[in-house]
């Protein structure tokens, strides 16, 4: 049925990250003195506001503080500086610093 392939590929696009066979084209960069304390928190506002996400791992700023990196698929609704601006606020109290290439 179609219900039932619709379903398969919503499956399919969860493990690989991808939406309708496109990949996630955006990296992000979260950095906080303690990344594990701010993970859950990012990530629930990527869940909410991106089509697609996929975690990357840990990362270093050139200034050596720790970080996580993900690879994002924008929606057209939220544009990156809004996307940024939220997880800044969602951040605030661990200092967090969001880029994005």
């Amino acid at each position: 049925s179609e219900r039932a392939k619709r379903i398969r590929q919503r499956s399919a696009d969860d493990l690989t990250g991808e939406v309708n066979g496109k990949a996630p084209d955006t990296t992000l960069r979260i950095f906080a003195a303690d990344p594990g304390t701010v993970r859950q928190a990012m990530e629930l506002v990527l869940a909410s506001q991106v089509k697609a996400w996929r975690f990357g791992g840990s990362v270093q700023a050139p200034d050596g503080t720790p970080g996580l990196e993900y690879q994002v698929r924008l929606r057209k609704k939220v544009p990156a500086d809004l996307l940024m601006a939220q997880l800044r606020e969602r951040g605030r109290a661990q200092n967090v610093r969001v880029e994005m290439s």
